[in-house]
């Protein structure tokens, strides 16, 4: 198994908290500052939330966010204030905590809360589960870990590929011609 996808496979929800929103890649510069790569949403929609934690609970404040090169974000976490603090938070993974919650909008959180949705055929088969939400554009896509091959595909995430959500069974029914 590649590395990245063994990490990846790797990740922990902390406590009831929330998603994971990113990864934090590298520092940037001398002041502490890193950047991220966002994993949940795109990084648009990153940038609103300024308070996260880490899997263990500690909180975490972002300032001075900012979109960067290859669909990172760079950020100063405040009490970050050199290099070699922020090079020890490399490969760590940002939640969203209770805090940012408010600050997103409805669409936002609707996005939020299909992660991890199980992904169902019209008849009501399980094929998955939502790893991931991104927008390059052109409309949102999601991303499905398919079961038990784990072979990642993705479709638009529009009425004509999913036919129904329902929050309180946890589901989303999806157009089966799309899964190519």
């Amino acid at each position: 198994m590649h590395p990245r996808r063994a990490k990846r496979e790797q990740q922990t929800m902390p406590n009831d908290d929330g998603p994971c929103m990113g990864t934090i890649v590298s520092p940037v510069g001398i002041n502490g500052t890193v950047r991220i790569m966002p994993r949940a949403v795109d990084p648009e929609r990153f940038i609103r939330c300024d308070k996260l934690c880490f899997a263990d609970g500690t909180k975490v404040h972002l300032k001075k966010q900012k979109l960067s090169r290859g669909g990172t974000v760079t950020a100063k976490i405040i009490g970050c204030d050199d290099r070699n603090v922020a090079e020890a938070l490399r490969k760590k993974e940002l939640f969203l905590g209770e805090e940012s919650r408010t600050s997103l909008g409805e669409d936002d959180l609707q996005d939020l809360s299909i992660l991890s949705m199980r992904v169902v055929d019209d008849s009501g088969e399980e094929l998955g589960v939502i790893e991931s939400i991104r927008d390059f554009g052109a409309g949102s896509i999601l991303e499905l870990k398919l079961q038990p091959s784990g072979k990642r595909v993705y479709i638009p995430y529009n009425k004509d590929a999913v036919t129904n959500i329902n929050f309180e069974t946890g589901t989303m029914a999806v157009n089966t011609e799309f899964l190519v």
